[in-house]
């Protein structure tokens, strides 16, 4: 299994609220708490990718899927 990437997509004033994994491309939004606190938004946004479980597709599934 490739390793997985955290991303930061998405700020609205310097602080993150948006975040993907670059492996199965899961987005994580940050906790409307914590929005006024750039270091507590960066912090829910990574636990939440840390959390997380990759599922992605097979990539000949996605062709059988596309085509039919």
């Amino acid at each position: 299994m490739a390793k997985r990437k955290f991303r930061i997509v998405k700020r609205e004033n310097n602080i993150p609220v948006l975040g993907v994994c670059e492996y199965c491309s899961a987005e994580f939004v940050a906790d409307p708490a914590t929005i006024g606190q750039p270091k507590d938004g960066h912090a829910h946004l990574e636990k939440q990718f840390i959390a997380h479980r990759c599922k992605r597709l097979d990539a000949r599934k996605n062709v059988v899927r596309i085509v039919a």
